[in-house]
């Protein structure tokens, strides 16, 4: 089977324009930045088949070798997450210190309220713990509701 040309024009502005000079550099014979080649079937590779035309066939046929999360007695799961950070998040300054608990047992007790890392993209490497989440009796609550 023969290669299908993707061109990739998700991000940045002037799209058409940019689609236009792709095509052009290709009847010239070169490739741009956002072209890619790929054999369709080679996209059925990858589990849940995406159209994953950016992937380099080194990366797809990874997935073909490599054994799976399933078979390797492995389960890949959604991280923690208050699903409800209005109710269950507070800034730390805004928590009296003695409801604070720095171990597990504490939180049996009246010290419910625990660091958490939120995370995101506008701090990738390091953040102060600024957030506490309210843990009391080992998260029971937010247990249920999840």
């Amino acid at each position: 089977m023969t290669d299908t040309i993707f061109f990739r024009l998700l991000d940045g502005v002037n799209r058409p324009s940019r689609l236009s000079d792709a095509i052009e550099e290709l009847h010239k014979g070169g490739e741009t930045a956002d072209t890619y080649s790929a054999e369709p079937t080679s996209l059925q590779q990858v589990p849940n088949s995406p159209l994953a035309y950016w992937v380099s066939d080194k990366v797809r046929h990874a997935f073909v070798t490599m054994p799976s999360f399933k078979t390797a007695g492995r389960d890949a799961q959604f991280g923690a997450s208050t699903k409800n950070d209005f109710r269950f998040l507070r800034a730390w300054w805004e928590v009296p210190s003695d409801l604070a608990a720095r171990e597990r047992e504490e939180t049996f007790d009246s010290r419910r309220w625990v660091p958490y890392a939120k995370g995101g993209v506008y701090s990738p490497f390091y953040v102060d713990w600024e957030l506490v989440l309210n843990w009391g009796n080992d998260g029971e609550v937010l247990k249920r509701l999840v």
